[in-house]
């Protein structure tokens, strides 16, 4: 059972799917009207030179909801088109404070059939944020997504080497072995940027249970191998993923976007493949 996913962040602001444009489009204003998209289906239009205008990209593919929008007046999580996770079409995930990890809120569907959890981050300032969401109890992965996005232009230095981030990861794993178990990763995560050269790599360390079905171990560091800095949209998305879990090696990919007015502050995620596991892990991290 393969899915999709969409998000956003502010409260009271929905972010939708792009409808003009190329098809495949995964970028929308996240303030104001729902923008459209150039024929290439991946830059939204009404400017973009060097990140400017807010924006937002989703999980696609094996990853299938339609919607996220965070309700803050109501802290609960609202996501649309994953199956059984209510009895509307809108599902609304409510608090679930047992759950929660370091930079993290966690929110659960509590009137639909199936298992889900979602995992929401931002931001110091609230500029920047992520979120994941996954589904335990299935025989093979499951609905699952993520997204990240910022709210405001983005400014990022042309000159500075080796700005760092420190931040948090959570990862929600699920196996498609026919037990439907679902494992809950926390981790430390450091990136660094190379603005003058484009570059961005990063690591994610100390890795460790919050919950634990499966009986595979948590894993050693991954490394976030370099990934190029598109500057006109202030993001990167083609950077891969290393490292071992039970002594096999491991693969998958990373992607996110910069935030604060320069760049001061980062957001996305990673899929991490081994074996049966599938891992979908949310970061966000600041200077």
């Amino acid at each position: 059972m393969k899915s999709k996913m969409l998000w956003a962040t502010a409260a009271a602001v929905t972010l939708a799917a792009c409808t003009g444009g190329g098809d495949g489009c995964t970028y929308t204003p996240l303030l104001g009207d729902v923008g459209t998209c150039t024929t290439n289906g991946d830059i939204p239009v009404g400017g973009t030179v060097n990140g400017t205008g807010a924006t937002a990209k989703l999980l696609t593919g094996d990853y299938s909801a339609s919607r996220i929008e965070y309700d803050a007046a109501a802290d609960q999580l609202i996501v649309e088109s994953l199956p059984f996770d209510d009895n509307v079409f809108e599902g609304r995930y409510d608090r679930a404070t047992a759950f929660d990890v370091a930079g993290y809120k966690a929110y659960r569907s509590t009137n639909g059939l199936d298992n889900y959890i979602a995992y929401y981050g931002t931001s110091s300032t609230g500029n920047t944020s992520s979120a994941i969401v996954a589904q335990g109890g299935y025989g093979d992965h499951g609905h699952a997504g993520g997204g990240y996005a910022r709210k405001t232009a983005v400014n990022l230095p042309s000159t500075t080497q080796r700005t760092y981030y420190n931040g948090s990861y959570v990862g929600l794993r699920t196996v498609n072995d026919g037990t439907g178990f679902l494992d809950i990763i926390t981790a430390d995560l450091n990136m660094e940027a190379d603005f003058s050269d484009n570059k961005v790599r990063g690591f994610i360390r100390n890795r460790q249970f919050k919950q634990q079905q499966s009986a595979a171990g948590v894993g050693s560091d991954m490394a976030l191998t370099e990934s190029t800095i598109l500057r006109d949209e202030a993001i990167f998305n083609d950077g891969a993923v290393s490292g071992t879990v039970d002594a096999t090696n491991v693969n998958g990919t990373w992607e996110g976007l910069f935030g604060g007015p320069n760049g001061e502050e980062v957001a996305g995620v990673v899929i991490i493949n081994h074996g049966d596991f599938r891992e979908t892990g949310s970061f966000v991290a600041e200077q």
